[in-house]
């Protein structure tokens, strides 16, 4: 992608798969913008279920959750919310993979603060690469996933030998 970007190649395959935000327009967001906040009000509303589910299926159960309903319905909330969003921006992976992490570095483990706090957070991740993508080739603009993934991989492979130490 970004050989492709440097010589300015396939720049909307590229867009595409490496997302960006620059071609979305205002009847777009129209038709966006109920379902996507229908499904961030739900995600609220579910969040403590969320928290008690994270607890495993068997506390869940235990604690009168019923996790089957729980998790069909955290995944229709889910396909509500990517759907339109990766049909706006096109996939832009590390947005929905960094933004948990941070914000749980921060409030806990608790998801009745983490979906909330994950909504600015990721809004102001999202400007903050957009910023960055429109600068590091102007007058042209880098895909936003890309900036994403020049900040996602590093902290993965971080969280990832974090992991296996903690479990060591």
């Amino acid at each position: 992608q970004g050989i492709s970007i440097l010589f300015q190649t396939g720049q909307d395959l590229t867009f595409w798969s490496a997302g960006g935000v620059g071609g979305i327009r205002m009847e777009q967001l129209i038709v966006a913008a109920p379902i996507l906040l229908v499904a961030l009000i739900a995600s609220i509303l579910i969040s403590k279920k969320i928290s008690i589910l994270s607890l495993g299926d068997e506390s869940a159960t235990s604690l009168g959750l019923q996790v089957e309903k729980t998790k069909t319905l955290c995944l229709l909330i889910t396909l509500l919310l990517a759907g339109p969003s990766v049909a706006l921006a096109g996939p832009i992976a590390f947005v929905g993979l960094l933004t948990p992490h941070i914000v749980r570095f921060f409030v806990g483990s608790d998801y009745q603060a983490i979906i909330p706090a994950c909504m600015p957070t990721g809004a102001i991740l999202m400007v903050g690469a957009d910023l960055i993508s429109r600068l590091i080739n102007a007058p042209r603009e880098t895909p936003i996933g890309l900036v994403f993934a020049l900040l996602g991989v590093p902290m993965f492979i971080y969280l990832a030998r974090k992991g296996m130490k903690d479990h060591v």
